[in-house]
């Protein structure tokens, strides 16, 4: 279940890029790895340092991706 739970946003990444382009991929990557910390931290009670980082970092390079429309 757990392996499920942390490949869902890449899974959900690849499809839509290949569905649409690398702005929408994005766009679902950021959306996905969000309700997967939800989902984590309603299932575990807290986040791992590991989540935290994944999360700031996707977050952050994904904007920057969406604001300056540069792969």
């Amino acid at each position: 279940m757990k392996f499920l739970i942390d490949f869902f946003p890449i899974l959900l990444f690849f499809v839509a890029y290949k569905m649409a382009d690398i702005y929408t991929a994005t766009g679902v990557l950021m959306a996905a790895t969000v309700l997967q910390m939800l989902l984590i931290y309603k299932l575990d009670g807290k986040l791992q340092t590991t989540h935290k980082v994944t999360l700031v970092l996707i977050l952050g390079f994904g904007a920057m991706t969406l604001a300056l429309h540069d792969e």
